[in-house]
């Protein structure tokens, strides 16, 4: 139980600190620039914050999250993914098989490993 309260802890606070810094930057850059920039500048800044912690968050992620990610953003032509490592089993009957519908059963139902 102790775990799930640090989590939710550090969920507060991480989001806390986030909301902090687009205030901060809303603040300042309504004082120092006239209405029409700094709206501008803000907006500006709250995408190019949202940018950057999305990449940190994909950063976190294990190792085989982010190859994955990577291979597929940085390629364009289908024919380079490998999908041949992911198998599908039938939950039905356990025959393997990549259709929609187990050809010893005839379930729809299938489970990837």
């Amino acid at each position: 139980m102790k775990h799930v309260d640090n989590n939710k802890t550090h969920l507060i606070l991480d989001t806390l600190k986030w909301i902090c810094l687009y205030a901060g930057i809303g603040l300042i850059a309504s004082l120092l620039l006239p209405f029409p920039i700094s709206v501008a500048v803000a907006l500006g800044a709250f995408i190019a914050i949202n940018f950057l912690i999305t990449r940190l968050r994909i950063r976190k992620k294990d190792t085989s999250t982010r190859s994955l990610f990577d291979s597929l953003s940085s390629s364009s032509d289908t024919s380079s993914y490998n999908y041949s490592s992911i198998r599908y089993f039938c939950m039905g009957c356990g025959n393997e098989h990549k259709d929609i519908t187990c050809s010893i059963c005839g379930s729809k139902m299938k489970r990837a490993e």
